[in-house]
């Protein structure tokens, strides 16, 4: 398959419906901005505004068709996230918890990412914290990891992980002295 590397090509989007028509592909997209961010949003606001838009599109109902969610990175701990609290809440949620039948995860941070690099990014932002959060040392994502794999069990929920076994160029870091930082060497895994 070629195409054309300027154009704005989402395989979830594009590829994937003509691949397996019978299926119907939603995209969630959020705020990640690390530079310069206003952004006060937390792990569980981020968490709790993706289950509202899952209700909005009728996913809380018993007749909805089962769902298979793709995650990649921090959007893995949104949903770790949001698993918890479809477990601990109502019978909406826990319709749409049952849904779920598999998740499918590319590159998430699940033990922690080196942080080194990204702090002077985000030092004294609103979203200081949520970098935080994500760091091999955070007790919070290691009981967000645990919990949520807890629940995926109790619900037969297939987890299937995925990440990167190579350095890549993919995340850039400006200063004075700007070099590449690998996907693969942010990671824990």
């Amino acid at each position: 398959m070629h195409r054309d590397p300027e154009a704005n090509f989402v395989w979830l989007r594009d590829r994937l419906p003509k691949d397996m028509p019978t299926i119907r592909p939603i995209i969630y997209g959020y705020d990640t901005q690390l530079v310069k961010s206003e952004s006060v949003q937390t792990i569980d606001d981020l968490a709790i505004s993706f289950i509202t838009r899952l209700k909005s599109i009728g996913r809380a109902l018993l007749s909805a068709k089962p769902l298979i969610i793709v995650t990649h990175s921090l959007g893995g701990m949104l949903l770790r996230n949001a698993l918890i609290h479809m477990a601990s809440s109502g019978d909406q949620e826990t319709c749409m918890l049952r849904s779920i039948v598999m998740i499918i995860s590319f590159g998430v941070p699940s033990r922690g990412m080196h942080m080194s690099h990204l702090q002077p990014m985000v030092e004294g932002q609103p979203n200081q914290d949520l970098v935080k959060f994500l760091s091999p040392d955070s007790d919070d994502l290691l009981s967000l990891s645990q919990q949520s794999s807890n629940i995926a069990i109790r619900h037969k929920i297939r987890l299937i992980s995925a990440y990167e076994t190579k350095r890549c160029r993919t995340t850039q870091v400006y200063s004075p002295h700007a070099h590449l930082i690998s996907f693969a060497e942010l990671m824990y895994l």
